[in-house]
């Protein structure tokens, strides 16, 4: 019983200089039902009575790691998900005699560690007034930042929403092949290579385009100059029924290859239908050299 008496005589010292725990806020509807925000530097005062079971609701996804209060003897404190169900009890001493909750010897203080935060409580003992049925905790710091990941989501739907517009301008743009197209080409076709050889060809001043059907496959492009042949960057787009093979360039001749397989493909009309630097083969979409 010394033990009880010492604790409440520093529960009553801790009021007297300024310790003063937070009393969660009662519900218009029903002032049993509590809420209280979150301060992890703050103590929330619960007042629980003989009989009556008083509820802690953390959040959802909380789950509690570990419980300790200063009399354990007292308290019959229990877990389930993010509740945490708490009732004064009484105990048997080690003389026999059967020892029941009072006031102010069953004050204590409680500690819940969970897996997200460290909650702190002053256990009060109430006999006429009225305890607390649950204290709900709210997160305002939580719904801060909830507000913020929401705004940044929305900023980073606009920026993909717009990047996605200007990409699709562009390629309509960029498809819109009704520039002036030379179709003045002619191939040599090794043995055995007529698989590599395009169905037709032309070039729009800036690019050359190369089709190929269903029954072919697509080659690698070299570029001849001077006798030496180096590599020419490309890529594919569905024109039609048809597989359009874009090589980056406009020259007199090219050279397609795969493995053994060898074509030539000579443009007779070189420089018939030249277009102006930094142009690309619309109008309204402009190349920029870095």
């Amino acid at each position: 019983m010394r033990k009880l008496m010492f604790l409440a005589a520093l529960a009553v010292f801790c009021v007297q200089n300024g310790f003063a725990a937070s009393v969660p806020k009662s519900s218009k509807s029903d002032s049993r039902i509590t809420s209280q925000e979150y301060n992890a530097e703050d103590v929330t005062r619960l007042s629980a009575k003989d009989g009556f079971i008083t509820t802690i609701a953390l959040k959802s996804d909380e789950r509690v790691i570990d419980m300790f209060t200063g009399f354990i003897d007292g308290w019959d404190i229990q877990d389930r998900a993010n509740f945490v169900f708490i009732k004064p009890k009484a105990f048997v001493r080690s003389a026999g005699d059967i020892v029941f909750p009072k006031y102010p010897e069953w004050n204590t203080n409680l500690i819940i560690t969970t897996n997200q935060r460290v909650y702190v409580f002053d256990l009060i003992l109430v006999e006429k007034q009225q305890p607390i049925y649950k204290v709900n905790f709210n997160y305002p710091v939580d719904k801060i930042q909830e507000v913020k990941n929401q705004e940044n989501r929305l900023i980073q739907q606009e920026i993909t929403r717009r990047y996605n517009e200007e990409v699709n301008y562009i390629k309509d743009k960029l498809s819109n092949l009704n520039n002036p197209r030379n179709w003045n080409f002619y191939m040599k076709v090794n043995k055995e290579s007529d698989n590599i050889a395009p169905v037709f060809a032309y070039d729009d001043g800036i690019f050359t385009y190369l089709g190929y059907d269903n029954t072919k496959s697509i080659p690698s492009v070299f570029l001849v100059e001077k006798g030496k042949e180096s590599i020419l960057n490309t890529h594919m787009k569905e024109q039609g029924e048809y597989q359009i093979l874009v090589v980056h360039k406009v020259s007199p001749e090219i050279i397609l290859r795969a493995g053994d397989k060898v074509v030539g493909i000579f443009n007779k009309g070189y420089g018939i239908n030249p277009a102006p630097a930094g142009t690309t083969i619309s109008k309204d979409v402009k190349r920029e050299i870095k």
